[in-house]
Formats: C-alpha cells, sequence, structure tokens
C-alpha cells in the first residue's frame, strides 16, 4: 500500500511539473512546485527540532518529520526527472530543427 502511494505521488507530482514546464510562460510559475518543496522542508526541520513545542525525548514530531522528509525527496525526484525531460525534449527539437 504505501508504495502505491509513493508511486502516485511521485507520478502526479511529475505530471504536474511537466505540465507546468512545457505551458508556463513565466520562470516562478514554472517553480511553484520547487517552491512547495522548500517550505515543506522548512516546516520538516522545524518539526525535527521540535520548534512547536512538545520538548520530550521519543516525541512523534520526529517520526513526522521523517515521512514529511522521504515524502518532499519523492517529491523532489519527480521535479527534478520533469527538468530532466523538459532538457532532453528542448535539445531534440532543436537538433530536429538544424
Amino acid at each position: 500500500m504505501y508504495i502505491g502511494f509513493a508511486i502516485g505521488l511521485f507520478i502526479v507530482s511529475y505530471l504536474i511539473q511537466l505540465l507546468l514546464c512545457f505551458k508556463a510562460k513565466n520562470k516562478h510559475i514554472k517553480l511553484i512546485p520547487l517552491y512547495l518543496c522548500v517550505i515543506g522542508a522548512i516546516y520538516s526541520a522545524l518539526l525535527y527540532v521540535e520548534f512547536f513545542g512538545l520538548y520530550r525525548t521519543g516525541s512523534w514530531m520526529q517520526l513526522e518529520a521523517y515521512i514529511y522528509f522521504i515524502i518532499l525527496l519523492i517529491i523532489g525526484l519527480a521535479l527534478l526527472l520533469a527538468k530532466i525531460t523538459r532538457i532532453v525534449v528542448k535539445a531534440i527539437q532543436r537538433r530536429n530543427d538544424k
């Protein structure tokens, strides 16, 4: 079940970023998923250091931070793969236009 969730999250993130790479004109619009990923990483880091309270050893906040980090890693890999796909497609289009 968890692998299916991870694969689904990867595919959805990849398709959204790929759609933005091909259709969006503004550079900042293309990077919205990356911005959200960075905000999520900052939130996860704050959870890990227990910035929001519950200062006791073995709290669930660190486990929650680990889970968020894994989810953000999956999303980040999908974003990176979408960018690489866009670069390869642009290179092939440029080569075919010559």
